[in-house]
């Protein structure tokens, strides 16, 4: 398949997701973290069919990076909320915890295995396990969402289980942007340590936000704003890229300034809404059309890959547990908490370009393989655990909306068929 003729094909398959998916995740269409779409891609791509050759592949990574910026760009404009009430410092440390405590047990076992397949360096070993920790250390809000509001899950435990994954994307993201400085960066003429290249990653996104918000002034133009944004956007990834940085991050930094500063943060939010949809679903796709299996170290390192994650969230699933709150729950609430989603999949392709294709072929076959075992085990045992906490309205999961929940958000997140988990 040609460059453009792929190009056609994934715009047809955004104006229909769009138009056919479009608001009904919630309701119960299509899979809460869109595997589909990944098997799909999978499927359409060189390793498997070859519709999706590497030529084409390759012609479209500048499209699959601007897109997984503006993912996470609307992921950061919605983080640290929940019903647009925004958590509390104590919650946003206590995600921040236990993301670590899932990132931490994965890179132990896979920087143990790397250095049993074979010789490697030190270096190699810590990007490596560094990597895929960071992509599968996160629970995905969409997915903990596509729960609660398809089955009107309501009471502490769920108001606890979704304050916890809207925010525990944060450390991931950190390290992300930590790795991309290790990495080695194009040659400039004045020497800049890795902190600063951390700092500015940072910076980058916190001067487009204050640049944007200045720009809109105090009445908002809806016009104005989507062309501000979108330009704020693609200057963050742009620069970022060529730079040699994450790219993904200062997009993130950006939606989370504007989040903060702006007071028009729903108005914004709603308008970011709606592109989000079109552009996750070819996202997804694209990802899945890149994983190939040739590596002879990736049954070894997605066996202790999937086997690291499982014990980390049933080690969180414990802690909520013993709590007041999760008590009744029981052990399925940290299979529960497996889903991951977009913010998963945008830094894995992120890491793959910036790693080249050997490893990074290994971080994003990673994070596609959490997302379908989060997929097969995360929302049926969250709906189970919250059953037995007493907290489910609607335990059919009819396709109508769960009353009271529609009103409270101004547009269904989408991360999936309808809807992809972050």
């Amino acid at each position: 398949m040609s460059p453009m003729t792929a190009f056609i094909g994934l715009l047809f398959l955004a104006y229909m997701g769009s138009v056919v998916v479009g608001g009904r995740a919630v309701r119960g269409y299509g899979l809460p973290s869109g595997s589909e779409y990944l098997l799909l891609g999978f499927l359409l791509g060189p390793y498997v069919l070859g519709i999706l050759n590497r030529e084409a592949l390759e012609a479209m990574k500048p499209f699959l990076m601007v897109g997984a910026g503006w993912l996470v760009l609307v992921s950061g404009m919605d983080w640290g909320h929940v019903d647009d009430q925004p958590s509390s410092l104590k919650d946003i440390l206590a995600s921040a915890l236990l993301a670590l405590i899932t990132g931490g047990l994965m890179f132990g076992a896979v920087f143990w295995v790397i250095g049993q397949l074979g010789p490697s360096t030190a270096k190699s070993r810590l990007l490596l396990a560094g990597a895929i920790a960071a992509v599968g250390m996160e629970t995905t809000r969409l997915a903990v969402r596509w729960v609660i509001e398809r089955y009107g899950a309501h009471g502490p435990l769920s108001r606890r289980i979704a304050t916890l994954a809207d925010a525990d994307e944060l450390p991931a993201l950190l390290l992300v942007g930590a790795l991309f400085v290790y990495i080695p960066l194009p040659a400039t003429h004045i020497y800049v340590p890795p902190g600063g290249w951390f700092a500015i990653t940072l910076g980058l996104g916190v001067v487009m936000g204050l640049i944007s918000v200045a720009l809109m002034g105090p009445e908002l133009h809806h016009g104005e704003a989507q062309c501000l944004i979108l330009g704020a956007g693609l200057l963050c990834t742009g620069l970022s890229t060529a730079l040699g940085l994450a790219g993904v991050v200062s997009s993130f930094v950006l939606g989370v300034t504007l989040s903060r500063i702006s007071p028009h943060r729903m108005a914004l939010l709603a308008i970011m809404k709606k592109s989000e949809q079109p552009v996750l679903l070819p996202v997804l796709l694209l990802a899945g059309a890149l994983v190939t299996l040739e590596d002879r170290r990736l049954p070894a390192i997605l066996g202790v890959t999937l086997g690291a994650r499982l014990l980390g969230k049933l080690l969180t699933g414990a802690l909520l547990s013993a709590t007041s709150t999760g008590r009744a729950a029981g052990p399925l609430l940290g299979l529960g908490l497996l889903p991951s989603g977009v913010v998963t999949i945008c830094l894995a392709v992120s890491l793959s370009f910036r790693m080249g294709a050997k490893d990074g072929q290994l971080v994003l076959g990673a994070a596609v393989a959490m997302s379908l075992l989060g997929e097969l085990l995360g929302p049926v045992s969250l709906r189970r655990a919250l059953a037995r906490a007493g907290e489910l309205r609607n335990p059919t999961g009819t396709r109508s909306d769960p009353p009271g929940l529609a009103a409270s958000q101004p547009a269904p997140d989408a991360l999936g068929a309808g809807s992809v988990g972050p």
